[in-house]
């Protein structure tokens, strides 16, 4: 009997073992269906892929420049200034405001004579309006995570010991093209989520690029960089700085 209630116990525990294999695999095929699916919406075309290869090297170039010119040896250039950038904040052109033009462009008119027309503008609205605020939430916790690169920690920090800034949320300090970098990591950061709400953003994300696309010239202005200054510096960059 002691035999037989093993056995039991055994073959229940082997094919628990395999059920949770399987939702694991299950999962693991699903987040990678969605991942895929995402990147169809959220590819970014050259023209937008251009403003951010050109943003990693104004914001990571290492080195100083100086009145003799540019030198990658810091030992040697205390007397220079950093070569690369940051982002001037709060920016001219931030996320949130983008995500609020996007919203006031495509929630719809006004109301109408016909109630089905009212009620499908509605609810369009409010599709709106959720993809709108959850990409601005998304990106108030991503942007710490994995939106920044290492030459911006210093300044993200900083920002921490402002009066004004430190009451803002990072949508409306940090600039629209961090919205780029949102949407380029976006497949694998949704990756979890159901795939009815994969149906429902990925048409909005592709028509917010294609928004993106065509005001590149206003959202991403070549003039919102600036030469990082005291609690922005990084540590060697403090060090070569002053000998």
């Amino acid at each position: 009997t002691s035999a037989g209630s093993a056995t039991a116990t055994a073959a229940t525990s082997s094919s628990t073992s395999q059920k949770r294999k399987k939702a694991a695999a299950d999962a693991t095929s699903s987040a990678a269906a969605a991942t895929v699916f995402y990147q169809e919406y959220c590819e970014l075309p050259f023209s937008l892929r251009t403003i951010l290869v050109d943003e990693f090297h104004y914001i990571t170039r290492k080195g100083f420049d100086s009145p003799h010119g540019y030198d990658n040896d810091c030992e040697l250039m205390g007397a220079g200034r950093p070569a690369r950038s940051v982002h001037e904040l709060p920016a001219k052109v931030t996320v949130r405001q983008v995500l609020q033009h996007y919203q006031r462009k495509r929630a719809g008119g006004g109301s109408s004579s016909n109630s089905d027309d009212d009620k499908d503008k509605e609810k369009r609205q409010q599709t709106v309006w959720k993809f709108c605020e959850g990409l601005a939430l998304l990106f108030d916790d991503a942007l710490p995570v994995c939106l920044l690169y290492a030459e911006e920690r210093p300044q993200y920090e900083s920002l921490w010991n402002d009066e004004v800034l430190k009451l803002k949320r990072p949508c409306e300090i940090y600039p629209a093209i961090f919205l780029l970098r949102l949407l380029d990591r976006l497949p694998r950061l949704l990756a979890v989520e159901p795939q009815s709400e994969v149906e429902t953003m990925g048409p909005l994300i592709a028509d917010l690029i294609v928004l993106l696309q065509k005001n590149r010239q206003a959202c991403f202005m070549k003039d919102s960089y600036c030469e990082p200054r005291g609690r922005e510096l990084l540590p060697w960059e403090n060090e070569a700085r002053n000998g």
